[in-house]
């Protein structure tokens, strides 16, 4: 997989579980979303990124600790 197939797969579904290693080492799952019906409309992005992005970072929405959250590509480990 790709990372642009897996951010693809945030975006067309409501909830993707993955997992990913962290900066300490350890592994973690998540579940996730780029779905914007499943954003909350106040945490959503508003207008457009005057920045870029790293190519190399997944940001995606937290379902679970209902935030903002990334890490790095290279640090993917599977789609559950």
């Amino acid at each position: 997989m790709t990372q642009k197939e897996f951010t693809q797969t945030l975006c067309d579904n409501f909830e993707t579980k993955f997992k990913f290693t962290k900066k300490d080492g350890t592994e973690r799952e998540a579940r996730g979303t780029l779905n914007f019906y499943m954003i909350p409309e106040a945490a959503a992005p508003k207008g457009t990124q005057t920045w870029e992005d790293p190519e190399d970072i997944v940001k995606y929405w937290d379902l679970d600790k209902e935030a903002w959250r990334s890490f790095r590509w290279e640090q993917f480990v599977e789609l559950m």
